[in-house]
């Protein structure tokens, strides 16, 4: 059976999608997948477990790096591309929870932490995997969003109203948020199956 949205979830927004090239954000989607990289950074007294980790994921799409403090990584400018936040020690400089909290209001997009014990691997390499799961999960509804939007601001100034009110603010923000709800079932192991249910949800959404 086909998934549709229900109309309630339809009037929620001002978002149109007439005007959306959809060959070209086939060719931007698959293009965004291609060049996708995940960032994993550590945070360790030794880098071992973040070179076990590369070693036992092994991917060229992931970066992974060890910090061996929270000002390094701040000076490095780590929030910047970040996706993935393992805490494996604690530092001098600050607790886990206020680095946890430092990071997530310096950020808007979405950032996993991980809290790592240092006694079963396993376990953070399925932590890990989850992690990665929604990370990519969340770019997707992002870059439909994104997309999306672009095209509504296009269509705002070209019809000579200057300003992006509030309203497109939110619309934007329930938009991804229903794309994530709708988009979970998929592994982003099926990057077309991402792409297609995507477009049929753009196409769904009417004023």
């Amino acid at each position: 059976m086909k998934n549709t949205l229900s109309k309630s979830s339809l009037t929620k927004t001002e978002i149109d999608t007439k005007s959306v090239d959809f060959d070209t954000l086939k060719k931007e989607f698959r293009r965004s997948v291609k060049s996708n990289l995940l960032n994993i950074s550590f945070f360790a007294k030794s880098d071992m477990a973040a070179l076990a980790c590369e070693k036992k994921l092994g991917s060229d799409s992931i970066q992974i790096y060890n910090f061996f403090s929270f000002q390094d990584a701040l000076r490095a400018g780590f929030l910047s591309y970040v996706d993935i936040i393992v805490l494996a020690d604690d530092f001098h400089e600050s607790s886990h929870i206020k680095f946890e909290q430092l990071v997530q209001s310096r950020l808007k997009r979405r950032v996993e932490i991980i809290s790592w014990d240092k006694i079963d691997f396993d376990k953070l390499i399925d932590s890990i995997s989850n992690s990665i799961e929604n990370i990519k999960k969340s770019k997707a509804s992002h870059f439909f969003t994104s997309r999306l939007v672009g095209y509504e601001e296009k269509k705002v100034f070209s019809s000579d109203r200057l300003e992006i009110t509030s309203q497109n603010e939110m619309d934007e923000t329930y938009f991804e948020n229903l794309l994530q709800k709708e988009l979970s079932s998929i592994p982003s192991s099926q990057p077309e199956a991402l792409l297609k249910r995507g477009i049929e949800i753009i196409k769904e959404f009417k004023k």
